[in-house]
């Protein structure tokens, strides 16, 4: 796994310290920290009482991240509670949540410890129909979330930047992604020239969308976690927007799975509905190409992979 520049890995100590803040009548038992994430540094957490917990950290204030990435800790916790409140989603309860940036120079939130692994971990353990019987049921999960809506639409913690339509939210969404290639210099396959006009061409496509839903954004099976063949929980809500239910993991076009689309409740796709789809893809391979540079990783593998497929989506746009 690519190594990350936006992990804020803590000493033992300091650990100890932020723990004793959130959980104040047990102290530290055991700490490990998770690698399978990319952007937060995450720590699995043992009490003295027994109780596993999960420590999440945000990025260090002085690391560049995306404009996206703009306060992601505020949106992961919201989201959550949202999530628990609202649905019967398994989602872990919020325990602890620190902005005061006093023991540590990020935020931090404590959260239970979910049952199982993840179902990324566990796939190659698993029959056909144990997976597709997982797909369905991330799909029917998805659509109970997707049934929450707001008020505008854009990232869930950056008001700032909200809109009361899709399209001009989602061309900001681009535009942003445009302006973080530039502060690193870096460019993409195609010119964000090109895409801004072909966006223009699409535009009644995007009118469509009336409601603002909520969407995890980030639903691949590295964050549904599996335990006795059942979806125990889903995770990593950080990249929560308001928006098109179309934007979810499980419609990538590289990824779509029958089952989870029978479990979603929706199985053909109109016209409109395909173009978006392909946008959705296009917004995803752009952040996944500049992720290298922001990150640092330790090889440009992902920057090569979202090069060619951009260039291949484009031209599925363009026929389109």
């Amino acid at each position: 796994m690519p190594v990350s520049m936006t992990k804020n890995q803590k000493s033992r100590v300091q650990l100890e310290h932020m723990m004793q803040q959130a959980c104040p009548n047990s102290p530290v038992k055991i700490l490990n920290e998770l690698t399978e994430g990319y952007f937060n540094a995450a720590y699995e957490v043992t009490l003295q009482n027994g109780k596993q917990v999960i420590l999440k950290i945000a990025p260090p204030p002085d690391v560049s991240v995306m404009r996206y990435e703009k306060d992601l800790m505020a949106a992961e916790v919201g989201a959550m509670r949202l999530v628990a409140e609202q649905t019967d989603c398994p989602v872990a309860k919020i325990l602890f949540f620190d902005q005061s940036r006093t023991l540590c120079d990020s935020d931090y939130f404590v959260m239970e410890k979910l049952p199982g692994k993840s179902f990324s971990v566990l796939q190659e353990q698993l029959t056909e129909a144990e997976k597709c019987h997982i797909q369905f049921s991330a799909g029917v999960f998805n659509r109970k979330l997707n049934a929450i809506s707001g008020e505008r639409f854009g990232c869930f913690a950056q008001p700032e930047k909200q809109y009361t339509a899709w399209f001009p939210a989602f061309k900001s969404l681009l535009q942003d992604v445009f302006a973080d290639a530039e502060q690193v210099s870096a460019s993409f396959s195609v010119k964000p020239q090109l895409l801004l006009e072909l966006l223009e061409r699409d535009k009644s496509c995007f009118e469509q969308v009336t409601c603002p839903q909520l969407v995890h954004w980030d639903l691949w099976a590295g964050n549904i976690f599996v335990d006795n063949g059942e979806i125990s929980g889903l995770i990593d809500f950080e990249r929560s927007l308001w928006g098109d239910f179309l934007m979810e993991a499980g419609f990538r076009s590289w990824q779509q799975e029958p089952a989870f689309l029978r479990g979603y409740g929706l199985q053909e796709l109109t016209l409109a509905q395909q173009i978006r789809v392909l946008w959705y893809d296009v917004y995803l391979l752009l952040i996944n190409s500049l992720e290298c540079d922001y990150r640092h990783y330790e090889t440009r593998e992902i920057f090569h992979w979202a090069s060619k497929m951009l260039l291949e989506t484009v031209q599925k746009l363009g026929s389109k």
